[in-house]
């Protein structure tokens, strides 16, 4: 026995090397930014790269602190109204999942300098700005007559070859986090009559159900600084602390079996899934903005790549109810560091402002999410299947934004537009475009303003709820509301 253990290990071991939840949507989540701050950096479609003077450009074009001319301390709290609607097999189901955020707070200390050329302002600033908002939820519900999720545990168990037998399932750790906690379910049966398994849902009868639940965010801290030379040249440089926090819970479930069901007793089972990732890193950003004239600025920024730093835990736990009797088996609860690596990102931009009628602010970044790569902290783990298909299925991308303000007197009048490529090569259709749109209003007074903003970000998406090869795909419409509010005490 000594050689088929050997030559079962050796394949479990090569499986092992790919990942068990690490993948590349975990390396996509860290590359899709939302860029957030305050409201009116909101309502503007985050357009400001060339117009500056919001705290929030520190995350985007840290040049734009040269363009205070007061101190300020600013606030932004947020409320996030998330729907989704999943069409899966045919049937409709809603979902949401709403939460309370803080999308802004920072502090800009602005000084002029006593030059009559030269540096004539400069300003230093800290400020927290949300980058991604993780909170959702998605329902996918239908009756499937031709698959379950214990069809790919025993195609587990059955390939490689020879067969993985019962007191084996336990020895060498890959089958910990969903084969073995469904076997010791009761859910899968070894039949040595054909030296093969056999599940307890083998007439795909009942109703089959899985949700998804994700909250978190990812978060910067940046302290940047900024100049003013001459009133025509303005700079800025900021040192980013990434922030991340996500939680998942996803449970999968087939229920409903009725009592005649064919070749089982079972009324139901549940497969839970829970993973908490928390990470953190750092990056710098550089820019400028150049004034043409009195109505036109333009501005460039650059992004450096940054490693996340990332610790991730995940288990599984598996229910199953037969008419007779029930049954619980939960996994071990895994801990595993790595890291991230977030592309680089230029950015470039103009501002057209209108005298004191308004202005106008137009944005384009560029990234390459093919950059996006998962690195090994622990040695002898191995990413290189993960980093190919990050190479293989996602490309450059492309990001426009566009937002105006009109002004009348002390009040003014928002409007902007964000438009973000999706991330994956051309007939790989599993994602959408990001579409978001903005409207807001604001209040300024010399000593003080208050703004507020509504935001709706529309995109879809398709999901297997399990291996493609046995399932249809769900189609996922998301939208997300958001109303921000924000207020900010301004002094010389």
């Amino acid at each position: 026995m000594i050689w088929r253990k050997s030559a079962l290990l050796f394949f479990l071991v090569l499986i092992n090397a790919v990942g068990f939840s690490q993948n590349e949507t975990d390396a996509l989540r860290l590359g899709r930014l939302d860029y957030s701050g305050t409201a009116r950096f909101n309502a503007l479609g985050g357009a400001m790269g060339a117009l500056g003077g919001d705290p929030s450009v520190v995350s985007t074009n840290p040049a734009g602190l040269g363009v205070f001319r007061r101190s300020e301390v600013s606030l932004t709290p947020s409320y996030y109204i998330n729907n989704s609607s999943t069409t899966f097999n045919g049937n409709t189901s809603d979902a949401n999942y709403n939460n309370l955020g803080l999308n802004n707070l920072a502090m800009v200390f602005s000084k002029e300098q006593d030059n009559v050329s030269g540096l004539l302002q400069t300003s230093w600033g800290i400020a927290y700005n949300r980058q991604a908002n993780f909170f959702s939820e998605t329902n996918h519900q239908t009756d499937n007559p031709y698959s379950s999720l214990l069809d790919i545990f025993r195609y587990d168990l059955e390939n490689p070859k020879p067969v993985v037998m019962p007191n084996e399932i336990g020895e060498f750790g890959i089958f910990d986090y969903d084969v073995k906690p469904a076997y010791d379910a009761r859910l899968l049966n070894y039949d040595s009559a054909f030296n093969g398994y056999v599940h307890a849902n083998e007439g795909y009868e009942g109703e089959q159900r899985k949700t998804y639940q994700e909250s978190g965010s990812l978060s910067e801290l940046n302290i940047g600084y900024g100049g003013n030379y001459n009133n025509r040249i303005y700079f800025g440089a900021s040192l980013a602390i990434t922030l991340y926090q996500f939680t998942q819970r996803t449970t999968y479930s087939e229920y409903d079996l009725p009592d005649s069901a064919q070749f089982t007793t079972l009324k139901q089972y549940s497969f839970e899934e829970e993973l908490d990732i928390s990470g953190s890193g750092f990056k710098g950003k550089f820019g400028l903005i150049y004034r043409v004239n009195d109505y036109l600025r333009l501005g460039l920024a650059y992004h450096t790549p940054s490693q996340i730093t990332i610790d991730d835990q995940y288990s599984t736990t598996v229910e199953s109810s037969f008419q007779s009797n029930d049954f619980q088996a939960s996994s071990p609860i895994s801990n595993f560091g790595y890291t991230i690596r977030q592309p680089g990102r230029l950015q470039a931009s103009a501002g057209i402002i209108l005298g004191k009628a308004g202005l106008i602010g137009i944005e384009y970044e560029y990234a390459d999410f093919r950059k996006l790569e998962l690195r090994e902290a622990e040695s002898g783990f191995s990413f290189d299947p993960v980093n190919n298909t990050i190479q293989d299925i996602y490309r450059q991308t492309h990001h426009l934004r566009i937002g105006g303000e009109a002004r009348f007197s002390q009040y003014f009048a928002r409007g902007g537009f964000r438009y973000d490529q999706d991330p994956y090569v051309n007939g790989i259709e599993n994602d959408s475009p990001v579409f978001t749109y903005s409207f807001g209003a604001g209040l300024r007074q010399a000593g003080f303003y208050v703004d507020i903003t509504w935001r709706w970000r529309q995109y879809s998406e398709n999901m297997w709820i399990y291996d493609p090869a046995f399932i249809e795909k769900s189609e996922i419409t998301y939208n997300s509301h958001a109303i921000m509010v924000s207020a900010a005490y301004r002094w010389k």
